[in-house]
């Protein structure tokens, strides 16, 4: 497991963390759903595990699925800053990162990590601009609200 000490860069500021129990959270999966969480991590090689793509149907619980395979990334030592974790709306998102950090708590204990790149589509995709972007394109020159931001309207008024 790692923690992330420093804000800024994720990569130079990792500790490793222990699990403080051995916990059996994924007894909380069905077969199916225990497949995909566990398929491709293999010990010390969890760092190098490929993406997974899951395909259900609404109510058998894809959310769970996602979490819990971030809560055994994170439990098998890879680092928070290579977890890529998206959703389409701000809610999902908050949903879906309070929970990892619910499932996670349990495993490793009451470390606190952080997840630089769990989000909606649009945040990540602007922090990735942000970040990355070249000196010809201006990342900050779009308009963009965080997920947490209470002054997003929710209407908006034009002119008669």
């Amino acid at each position: 497991m790692w923690s992330v000490k420093g804000k800024d860069d994720h990569r130079n500021n990792l500790t490793p963390l222990k699990p403080e129990k051995k916990v059996d959270y994924l007894a909380e999966l069905n077969p199916e759903q225990r497949r995909a969480v566990e398929y491709g991590i293999t010990g010390k090689h969890a760092a190098s595990t490929r993406p997974l793509l899951v395909l259900a149907g609404a109510g058998t619980g894809k959310t769970k699925t996602l979490v819990y395979r971030v809560a055994h990334l994170l439990a098998n030592g890879v680092p928070p800053h290579r977890i890529l974790l998206l959703t389409f709306t701000c809610r999902a998102a908050n949903e879906m990162i309070q929970r990892v950090e619910q499932v996670a708590s349990t495993v490793v204990g009451h470390h606190k990590f952080e997840l630089p790149w769990a989000g909606t589509f649009h945040a990540v995709g602007l922090k990735l601009l942000k970040r990355y972007a070249s000196s010809t394109v201006r990342a900050d020159s779009h308009a963009a609200w965080p997920c947490r931001t209470p002054e997003i309207p929710t209407r908006l008024s034009l002119p008669a």
